[in-house]
This record gives structure tokens, sequence and C-alpha cells, in this order.
């Protein structure tokens, strides 16, 4: 019954574990506001001279 119970805690752990890590990985891939501005300007103004 203990070994049970402690494969049981372990894989609840490593899927809390693995939960957390993609909100991290979601943190890190979203940019903050400012960078995230400067890039959508960029992408504004590259539009621009494609089209002249």
């Amino acid at each position: 019954m203990k070994k049970r119970s402690k494969k049981i805690t372990s894989a609840i752990n490593r899927r809390e574990m693995s939960e957390r890590m993609k909100l991290d990985e979601g943190r890190k891939r979203l940019p903050p506001f400012p960078l995230l501005f400067l890039s959508r300007c960029k992408k504004q103004k590259n539009g621009e001279a494609l089209k002249k």
C-alpha cells in the first residue's frame, strides 16, 4: 500500500509540475507589453515599405 500511494503522489506531483512548467513557458513566450508594441510598430513599418 505504501509503495502504491507513493507512486500516486509522485504522479500527481509530476502532473502539477508539468502544468506549472507549461504556465512558465507561456509567460516566457508572451513578451512584456512594450516589446510587443515595438514589434507591432516594426511590422507596420515593414508593411508600409513593402506596399511602396
